[in-house]
C-alpha cells in the first residue's frame, strides 16, 4: 500500500485549525539540532565543536590546576578533561601502556584498569590489600612490585569497593 504523503498532509491542512508551518514534516529534509536552537539563544552555549579544544575549557584547565596545586608546576596543555573517571582510566591506560609493559595494580581493586591492561597485553602485577591489615595498602610490598620496568602504578583512593582511604603520610 502507498501512502501519498502530500495526500495526507493537505488532509491534515483541511481538517485541523493548525497553519501550514504549525505542522512538523518528517520528510527526509535536515533535522533541527539542538546545538542550532542553544546557539541562536548564546553562542557560547553551542553544541558546535568545531575550533574548540578537545581537552576541555582552558578556564576549566586553569581550576583543575589550581584545585590540585599545580599551577606552575604544569600548564593547562598539560591537562585533559574527560567525561569521568572511566573514560580517564580508558585513555591513559590504553595510550600508555604497550603489549608486554608492567602495570602494578592493588587488589581487590577497580576492576577496570586489570580489563584494559589484559586488553593491551600488559605484565600485571597484583599487590594485595588485606581485611586483617585494616585494607591499608602494603606500601612495602608496593616498593617492592615496582621495579626500573614500570610502565604504571594503578590505585584508587578512595580504594575501592574498601572504602579505605590513603593518609598523607601514604
Amino acid at each position: 500500500m502507498k501512502v501519498k504523503i502530500h495526500a495526507l498532509f493537505e488532509y491534515l491542512l483541511e481538517t485541523t485549525e493548525a497553519a501550514p508551518e504549525a505542522i512538523v514534516g518528517f520528510s527526509l529534509s535536515a533535522s533541527p539540532k539542538l546545538g542550532d536552537y542553544l546557539a541562536d539563544l548564546d553562542p557560547n552555549q553551542s553544541l558546535d565543536w568545531n575550533g574548540r579544544d578537545f581537552r576541555g575549557l582552558p578556564e576549566l584547565r586553569e581550576q583543575v590546576l589550581a584545585q590540585a596545586g599545580l599551577t606552575g608546576i604544569c600548564t593547562p596543555a598539560d591537562v585533559l578533561i574527560t567525561a569521568g573517571a572511566a573514560e580517564a582510566n580508558y585513555l591513559s591506560i590504553l595510550q600508555r601502556l604497550q603489549p608486554g609493559e608492567r602495570i602494578v595494580i592493588e587488589t581487590p581493586g577497580w576492576p577496570q584498569a586489570e580489563v584494559l591492561a589484559k586488553a593491551k597485553g600488559a605484565e600485571i602485577v597484583k599487590v594485595a590489600r588485606s581485611e586483617a591489615e585494616g585494607w591499608r595498602l602494603p606500601l612495602d610490598r608496593l616498593a617492592a612490585a615496582v621495579t626500573p620496568g614500570t610502565r604504571m602504578v594503578f590505585l584508587t583512593n578512595p580504594n575501592n569497593p574498601t572504602g579505605n582511604l590513603m593518609s598523607a603520610a601514604e
